[in-house]
């Protein structure tokens, strides 16, 4: 029986405008970290888990409301914020060969 370990790091450095960003779509700076575990299961079997986790830093989106629809301009400031999850499994086949 043997086994695999791996892991990783991933980084992603956006600076959108405040016209891109959206309460229903943004984009955030993140930093993620992911780790994965295989094992051969049978000679030409490999089972693989892995996971990661991805932490977006905290943006502020500024912009104007108009209350009620009455002309006056309220300004808001809304925090965008958020972490994700990735959990993932597999098979490996190999056909043939060593």
């Amino acid at each position: 029986d043997q086994f695999f370990l791996s892991g990783g790091w991933i980084m992603t450095s956006v600076s959108p405008t405040d016209d891109y960003q959206t309460d229903m779509s943004y984009t955030l700076p993140t930093n993620g970290f992911s780790l994965g575990i295989g094992w051969d299961f049978l000679p030409n079997v490999q089972v693989n888990v892995g996971g990661q986790y991805v932490m977006y830093q905290a943006g502020d989106r500024n912009f104007s409301h108009d209350f009620a629809y009455s002309g006056l301009m309220v300004p808001v400031k809304e925090n965008l914020e958020k972490s994700t999850w990735v959990i993932g499994a597999g098979v490996n086949f190999t056909l043939g060969g060593n």
